[in-house]
């Protein structure tokens, strides 16, 4: 049966006590785990990579669902970060670092914002915020939107791409 050396006591063990997680590589029962593995909730273990669902929190070498306020949750590489990496862009509400902003919001720059500066539009397919709107949307005047479909209330006018409030 296999048996593992527990750090604190030089002991053998067949398997790690609580609050103990086998270090795989190194055969040991640590009670934390080294740089670059994180505690495994689930299988009580360090490892390299984090359970479906889990990120990795290099502040405390951990898997953890949440990351800690201080830190963002980077949705790509599923870590906890200081900052977003510069090719991802981020959203403050939630402190995420994502590829795409999310939903009823729009990537002015870097960030995620729910409204875009005066003068540019939000382009609601590509959640960005754009100085025009594409051919194949419409100018929704009224909230500084570029869409696919106009609102209840008004119609949409082909040859300009804008929306009208209907009379």
């Amino acid at each position: 049966q296999d048996s593992y050396l527990l750090i604190d006591s030089s002991e053998c063990v067949t398997s790690c006590p609580a609050n103990y997680y086998l270090h795989t590589t190194k055969r040991t029962c640590e009670d934390s785990c080294p740089d670059g593995f994180f505690r495994d909730p689930i299988q009580s273990s360090c490892e390299t990579s984090c359970p479906t669902n889990y990120y990795k929190d290099p502040s405390t070498n951990s898997c953890v669902l949440t990351c800690p306020s201080s830190l963002w949750t980077n949705k790509r590489d599923l870590d906890c970060v200081s900052s977003c990496p510069s090719d991802l862009v981020s959203d403050p509400t939630g402190k995420v670092c994502d590829t795409t902003c999310p939903e009823g919001t729009f990537q002015d720059g870097q960030t995620c914002d729910g409204s875009c500066p005066t003068g540019e539009f939000g382009d609601v397919e590509a959640r960005a915020c754009v100085k025009s709107c594409s051919p194949s949307t419409y100018i929704y005047a009224a909230a500084s939107l570029c869409v696919t479909r106009c609102p209840t209330g008004y119609f949409e006018h082909d040859a300009t791409k804008v929306c009208y409030e209907q009379c």
